[in-house]
């Protein structure tokens, strides 16, 4: 089959971007010419040109607010779907993949439009707006759990789980990525992520947690989030035991680390199942239909991940917890029935479905 031109749409949060950024890789990888088109004033306007991708913005917003605030949302996805036509046109597009976000619904209504072959991505455990509005249109659906294949009425839907479940780095060099944050090689050390934007109510909990660090027979990696970092270390500070910073690439950390407390999100899950560590979810309360739970319900129910529900976060549960986990019976036990949930070739997959013929 020829090289095909892939425009992938997505945006809003690394959730959704960073998958698409993996299969995109993959795509070009096999000669393939990828692009892709987001919100402006988004992260993927900066995360994905910085991945070397051409990017192509256009401005839209959420189908969110009271019923005529939704009606003039809707209304506004007519200018953003005709200048993601002009841009499918301009690039001569053979395929519109979308991974979700507000951004996805015009684009995929240009490609329909275009009579341009569509195929979704759906990385959390209920399927998103977007996709759920697009799927009708769509000639493939690719999901990342396998009770979500009955979610979609479609006659082409294909559990092959979340491209980023397949993509963990070689390990490199161990001593080096601990000189990086001053920590020794030789201790059992804690990732903690919050996700891309950070959690500004999880830190008030950590940072009462992080002043006693030095105390506990473990090190830590807490990722506070670029929005939240100077705040958190104008409050604490960083010593043998304790690392402090904004970013990580968490695919490289996965190999280091002992285990990782960290939220829900979709590609979060599907790298701790990929890296097979041990975590300690405290799942976002505050978002749609509370599918940070529901990502992470399979793994619960088989004993293969523990939680803590936010509302619930304490200091002295947090410490409890983590010691629970770090203990030999609970890792083993974590890791053994997690494997259950590993898809090696999620990325292989998706790329077979969206480079196929559709008629």
């Amino acid at each position: 089959m020829k090289n095909q031109k892939i425009i992938i749409a997505t945006g809003g949060t690394g959730g959704h971007i960073y998958p698409a950024i993996t299969l995109a890789k993959a795509l070009q990888d096999k000669g393939h010419d990828v692009s892709f088109i987001g919100n402006k004033d988004k992260m993927e306007a900066t995360l994905i040109p910085q991945h070397g991708f051409a990017f192509y913005s256009i401005v839209n917003r959420g189908l969110v607010g009271n019923p005529i605030q939704k009606v003039m949302a809707i209304v506004a996805q007519i200018k953003p779907m005709f200048n993601s036509k002009k841009i499918l046109k301009q690039l001569h597009a053979d395929k519109v993949v979308v991974f979700g976000g507000y951004v996805s619904i015009p684009v995929g209504f240009a490609a329909v439009l275009s009579k341009i072959p569509l195929i979704l991505h759906e990385q959390n455990a209920i399927p998103g707006l977007a996709n759920k509005i697009l799927a009708p249109f769509a000639k493939a659906i690719a999901v990342s759990y396998p009770h979500s294949v009955s979610d979609f009425k479609h006659k082409n839907v294909q559990f092959t789980g979340n491209p980023r479940g397949s993509l963990m780095p070689p390990e490199t060099d161990r001593e080096a990525f601990f000189n990086a944050y001053k920590l020794s090689s030789e201790k059992k050390t804690v990732l903690f992520v919050m996700g891309s934007q950070g959690s500004e109510t999880v830190n008030k909990v950590l940072k009462q947690y992080a002043t006693s660090s030095k105390e506990m027979n473990y090190q830590i990696i807490l990722v506070t989030g670029k929005n939240h970092y100077k705040d958190f270390i104008s409050t604490v500070s960083s010593n043998d035991q304790l690392a402090i910073v904004d970013h990580i690439a968490q695919t490289e950390a996965l190999h280091y680390v002992d285990a990782i407390v960290c939220r829900g999100g979709a590609t979060t899950v599907s790298e701790v199942i990929g890296a097979n560590i041990p975590a300690l979810f405290i799942p976002s309360p505050y978002v749609v239909k509370n599918h940070q739970y529901e990502n992470i319900k399979p793994l619960l129910q088989k004993d293969a991940a523990m939680m803590i529900k936010e509302q619930e976060l304490t200091v002295e549960l947090l410490k409890e917890k983590i010691d629970v986990l770090l203990s030999e019976k609970t890792s083993s036990t974590c890791k053994e029935n997690m494997r259950i949930f590993a898809t090696e070739n999620a990325c292989k997959d998706v790329l077979q479905l969206v480079i196929n013929k559709y008629e």
